[in-house]
């Protein structure tokens, strides 16, 4: 039986939200392209292994082959397709072992982040922090988060991220850890992983964690309590098998 779908299934039918692209706007269609689709992807209307139909995507984004498909090699390049030629174009699919692997790197990365934050961030930054943890809390009174929940919980959480990573300064690392942050989102949203109200909690738990040390000044704690954080947000993608 299929499991959930984060956000909600469908398929390009059923997303509202595609506008076609629009030419002589100063942006290269391919380049539109590529921001629709992946904008599709990142809403859950695919999972992993799903089939991307040429076809549909011209109708829908009122474009012509060429545009796409140069959009989707672009997407395919950045990991999020699998482009077999004269056979079609799939959602990437990834293994167990390479979704853990990512996460190892991911956790690690961020955890160096939280420790920089926790060095350079003052005490109105942190409030502000607090602020978007204490928004993701009112979520977790909601018993069976819907799509809409799911979203807004996506939204709030990567502004918590992008939040502190700000407070790093550190910009070479902190465009390194918003691209992991992005691969994070594909799988969640790819891996048939539903949103619930528990795994809010625990999120939400974790930020928290994250928050005393930071806010105490201990760079070490804020370091391990990040790396903890992430690595169990990995290994929720798997609590449906």
């Amino acid at each position: 039986m299929p499991r959930p779908t984060l956000g909600g299934e469908g398929n390009l039918v059923a997303d509202p939200l595609i506008k076609p692209l629009r030419p002589g706007q100063g942006v290269a269609l391919a380049l539109q392209a590529h921001q629709a689709i992946r904008a599709i992807l990142f809403r859950g209307r695919f999972q992993q292994g799903e089939a991307l139909r040429m076809d549909e995507l011209c109708q829908r984004l009122g474009a012509s082959r060429q545009p796409i498909m140069d959009a989707l090699k672009r997407l395919e390049h950045e990991g999020y397709l699998t482009i077999i030629p004269q056979v079609g174009c799939r959602v990437r699919v990834y293994t167990r072992d390479e979704v853990r692997q990512y996460y190892r790197l991911y956790a690690a990365t961020d955890g160096l982040i939280a420790e920089l934050a926790t060095q350079r961030a003052t005490a109105d930054q942190l409030e502000q922090l607090g602020e978007i943890s204490a928004r993701i809390g009112v979520l977790v009174g909601t018993p069976a988060p819907g799509s809409r929940e799911a979203a807004q919980y996506r939204r709030l959480n990567r502004d918590f991220h992008q939040t502190l990573r700000s407070f790093a300064v550190s910009w070479p690392i902190a465009d390194v850890a918003e691209g992991m942050n992005d691969r994070s989102d594909f799988f969640t949203v790819t891996m048939h992983h539903a949103i619930r109200a528990d795994r809010v909690q625990r999120a939400h738990f974790e930020h928290e964690h994250l928050l005393a040390a930071m806010r105490s000044g201990d760079t070490a704690a804020a370091h391990a309590a990040m790396e903890q954080h992430i690595l169990a947000v990995g290994a929720r993608l798997w609590e449906d098998d």
